[in-house]
């Protein structure tokens, strides 16, 4: 059973104060987008199962930094 580890009550200012700081965060990173549910259940999840996979790829594309376009820049 899933155990709630939070309790916490907000009022209707401090909803409004994450709203606005919300707002503002979408002005400065307009190519943000929204993901349908489908598409979001389409994308593989990154977990500890293909891990050790995520790893030696970043360390095959440190190694071997040619095998990838030029505008990809591995970063780890």
């Amino acid at each position: 059973m899933t155990a709630h580890r939070v309790n916490a009550t907000t009022n209707p200012a401090q909803h409004q104060v994450v709203r606005d700081a919300l707002n503002n965060i979408f002005q400065y990173l307009p190519f943000l987008i929204e993901l349908k549910p489908e598409e979001r259940q389409s994308m593989t999840n990154y977990g500890e199962k293909n891990r050790s996979f995520v790893v030696k790829a970043l360390a095959i594309a440190e190694q071997y930094p040619d095998i990838l376009p030029r505008s990809f820049t591995p970063t780890g």
